[in-house]
C-alpha cells in the first residue's frame, strides 16, 4: 500500500462528506485528510502538533465548536483570525475555503483567500499540493526526511521536529540575518531531546540526571566511552557514539553556552558560525536515526 505524501487538515461539520473525501483523497493524490468537526478542536490539534499538518480546508459555514446546535460564519471568520495569529508566531499554513456557500454580508473579510466551490475538489486538492511543494519548509523535510522521520514517528517529540525547520530555515536563507538571543533553544532542546531518549533505551547512566534536569555534559562524555560525573564514574563498553559525533556534540555544547544569555546582541556573530551549530546538530541527528534502526533490529533479532 501506497504512503501519503501530503498531510492536510480538513474543519467541516459534515461528517459523511468528509468521510468520502478522505478516501479519495487518498486514492487519488496521496492525501492524508485529517479530519475535525469544529474549528476549536482543530486549531488545539494545529497548536498541538503544527509539524503533522502542511495545509488547511475550512467550510465557510461551520461549527465553532462541539457544542454548537448549528452552523455560522463565525467559525471561519475565527479560523482567519487564528490562522494570522499562528503566523505572527511563525506558523504558516497554505488554506482554502471549501464551500457550498458563502454568506454576502461577510463576503469583503475573505478577499485574500481562495474559495472553491463543493464539487470542485480535486482542483482544490491540486492547488494546495502546489502550494506546498512551494513551502520552505517542505523542501527542507523532504530534503532531510532521514532526519525529520524520528520526529514523525515519535522517538522525539514532534513540535521539536517545527523548532529544527525554523533554526534550518534560517540557516539556509540567503540573506544573512542577525539571530536573536533565545536562537540557540531549540538546538538545545533537541539535543537534551536525543540525551533522554538514550537514557530511556538504558544506554545513558541515571547518575548523569538530577531529577528532571540533564547534565549535557556528563551525558556526551558517557556515551563517547569517557569518565563523567562528579565521582567520575565510568563502565566498560559504554561507548556508543564516533569520535565525529562526539566532536559535533562538544560544538553544540560549547557554542551554545557561548552563545546564551546576551552574547549574540554584543558580538559580532556570522552566519558561518550559526550555520556550523545547526549542521552539527543534523549530522547527530541523522547518526541517531541509525542508531534507532539498529537497535530495532537487535531487538527483533532476539525475537
Amino acid at each position: 500500500m501506497p504512503k501519503s505524501e501530503y498531510r492536510i487538515l480538513i474543519v467541516d461539520d459534515d461528517k459523511s462528506y468528509a468521510q468520502i473525501w478522505i478516501e479519495r483523497a487518498f486514492d487519488d493524490h496521496l492525501i492524508d485528510l485529517i479530519h475535525y468537526i469544529d474549528w476549536e478542536s482543530a486549531q488545539t490539534q494545529l497548536k498541538a502538533n503544527p509539524d503533522k499538518f502542511q495545509a488547511i480546508i475550512l467550510d465557510a459555514k461551520g461549527k465553532l465548536t462541539t457544542d454548537d446546535a448549528s452552523e455560522s460564519m463565525k467559525h471561519v471568520i475565527k479560523a482567519l483570525q487564528d490562522l494570522k495569529e499562528l503566523e505572527g508566531h511563525g506558523l504558516f499554513f497554505p488554506y482554502v475555503i471549501n464551500t457550498g456557500f458563502i454568506d454576502d454580508s461577510v463576503i469583503g473579510l475573505l478577499e485574500e483567500v481562495k474559495i472553491f466551490s463543493k464539487g470542485n475538489e480535486d482542483a482544490l486538492f491540486k492547488y494546495l499540493i502546489d502550494k506546498i511543494k512551494c513551502s520552505p519548509y517542505d523542501k527542507l523535510r523532504k530534503n532531510n526526511n532521514i532526519i525529520f522521520s524520528l520526529f514523525d514517528e515519535g522517538y522525539l517529540p514532534p513540535q521539536s521536529g517545527r523548532k529544527l525547520l525554523d533554526v534550518l530555515i534560517f540557516a539556509e536563507h540567503p540573506a544573512w540575518n542577525k539571530a536573536t538571543d533565545d536562537f540557540f533553544n531549540p538546538v538545545r532542546k533537541i539535543l537534551e531531546g536525543i540525551l533522554w531518549k538514550l537514557k530511556e533505551l538504558g544506554k545513558i547512566d541515571k547518575r548523569c540526571f538530577s531529577e528532571e534536569r540533564i547534565n549535557l555534559k556528563d551525558c556526551i562524555e558517557y556515551i563517547a566511552g569517557y569518565r563523567a560525573g562528579r565521582d567520575r564514574f565510568q563502565f566498560s563498553g559504554n561507548k556508543i557514539i564516533p569520535t565525529h559525533i562526539y566532536n559535533s556534540l562538544n560544538h553544540i555544547y560549547n557554542m551554545t553556552g557561548t552563545f546564551s544569555h546576551d552574547y549574540l546582541e554584543k558580538t559580532e556573530v556570522s552566519h558561518y558560525a550559526l550555520q556550523s551549530v545547526v549542521y552539527a546538530l543534523c549530522e547527530v541527528l541523522y547518526w541517531f536515526r541509525d542508531f534507532i534502526n539498529l537497535e530495532a533490529n537487535k531487538t527483533n533479532t532476539k525475537k
